[in-house]
């Protein structure tokens, strides 16, 4: 789903507001705030979309910024074994 405005190429539209709030991670509030920040200008980053209360977390999987999906961050951390420990994959916590 594309919200972050610009040139519609390739058949892609800007998310309308029923759309956008089919988005996990963004609400009535966030919505609107898109639609009224994509009046004033394109929106190209993540950090964007944060500041207008939109939960990245969550989001991130399901859009299109400026045409392009934004990169996921990647794990920070992985499981290391201990000494005399056998490796084992790192669980999400």
């Amino acid at each position: 789903m594309r919200l972050g405005g610009g040139d519609d190429f390739g058949g892609e539209a800007r998310a309308e507001r029923a759309h956008l709030l089919q988005v996990p991670g963004i609400g009535p509030r966030a919505a609107d705030l898109i639609i009224a920040a994509r009046r004033e200008r394109v929106l190209r980053e993540p950090e964007q979309l944060r500041r207008l209360g939109v939960s990245m977390a969550r989001a991130l999987p399901f859009v299109l910024l400026n045409g392009r999906r934004p990169p996921l961050q990647e794990a920070l951390f992985t499981a290391r074994p201990d000494a005399g420990e056998s490796e084992r994959p790192a669980t999400a916590v």
